[in-house]
């Protein structure tokens, strides 16, 4: 899959590196005759961590017409496909088409507060617990099938891209990026005589809805990929891959599990 990449936003975080190596950028990719745009870009340069990757998606309400790669100035920078030592590299990629696009799913998720509903999407993933991080009494399906009463400090749902985010600290399974699956993964499950809940993640396939249940109708705090919201008398949450798909620009040599390698082991 390619696409002609010539209209370019650059959009960096607040950082003084990143704000030097986003003039840098800019001037380099003129240099090489892109076209420099805030809007309708065919391609968002995102320099700074993976937050920024994550914002910019935000910002550009998960358009799917735009290619998206990732500069990184940040801490571990999974999203982040080049390093800054590399940018002439990648922009002589750029120049000469020598790159490759992936499609990843993106996740679609539902909120129903007395009986009003918002939806958003997230690239990483959600995590649902009770407002007061206090033990959060849910019911669980699966489309309208029944999978548990969940009892213990909450759950993450998590996108194959998201797996390797807080999912992969609570526990939970790497997923290979091309899978469309969405990871349900406890945090500290209760089991006693009084609750029995499972303790593995569970992978759910993409034409399946987990639906979500307070058992008693309460405040609910959801991380949307970082963002830490407060929702008032959660009647239900429901979450799905969504249809939508993000493009990113990787670089001809890249891999996933050589990605791995470098940032965690």
């Amino acid at each position: 899959m390619s696409k002609d990449i010539r209209r370019i936003r650059v959009y960096s975080n607040k950082l003084n590196k990143s704000i030097q190596v986003c003039e840098t950028v800019t001037e380099k990719l003129r240099g090489y005759g892109f076209e420099i745009v805030e809007e309708s870009p065919d391609l968002v340069v995102c320099i700074g961590g993976d937050g920024t990757f994550i914002n910019a998606l935000k910002n550009l309400n998960f358009d799917t017409e735009t290619v998206y790669v990732g500069i990184h100035t940040g801490h571990l920078g999974f999203l982040q496909e080049v390093n800054t030592q590399d940018i002439d590299y990648f922009i002589n990629c750029l120049k000469n088409s020598h790159y490759k696009i992936e499609r990843h799913r993106i996740q679609e998720t539902t909120v129903t507060c007395s009986g009003n509903s918002e939806k958003f999407h997230t690239f990483n993933e959600v995590v649902i617990r009770d407002d007061n991080l206090k033990v959060i009494h849910i019911e669980i399906n699966i489309d309208e099938n029944s999978f548990e009463r969940f009892s213990g400090d909450g759950i993450i749902i998590s996108t194959p891209i998201g797996s390797t985010a807080y999912n992969m600290s609570a526990g939970g399974g790497l997923v290979f990026p091309s899978l469309d699956i969405l990871q349900l993964t406890p945090l500290a499950p209760l089991n006693s005589g009084a609750y029995r809940c499972i303790t593995n993640s569970i992978l759910v396939p993409p034409d399946k809805i987990i639906n979500i249940t307070p058992l008693n109708r309460k405040d609910i705090s959801i991380c949307i990929d970082g963002e830490v919201r407060t929702f008032k008398c959660v009647d239900t949450i429901q979450s799905k891959m969504s249809p939508k798909y993000i493009k990113m620009l990787r670089l001809e040599n890249y891999s996933f599990w050589t990605r791995i390698k470098e940032k965690f082991l």
